[in-house]
């Protein structure tokens, strides 16, 4: 997913996903994906994020590792 990657903070071995780059990546993903506006992605995604992040910040810092990226946006695009 090329677009995720241009969300990562940090060094290519260390790279982290902060809670609003993940979101906002999530909504540029949507949109590419369903083929909708971002105005529609970004309601979407405001109704599911949440929850879908809960599940992966599992430390509660509003940081996930970078990899764990992917699997959030795999189940963002279930929502």
């Amino acid at each position: 997913m090329e677009v995720l990657e241009k969300y990562g903070t940090g060094k290519e071995d260390n790279r982290l996903l902060t809670k609003e780059n993940a979101k906002e990546a999530c909504t540029e993903i949507w949109s590419q994906k369903k083929g909708v506006d971002s105005y529609e992605a970004m309601d979407v995604v405001n109704k599911a994020f949440s929850k879908a992040w809960k599940m992966h910040d599992v430390l509660h810092k509003n940081v996930i590792d970078f990899a764990e990226g992917y699997q959030l946006v795999q189940d963002m695009m279930r929502e």
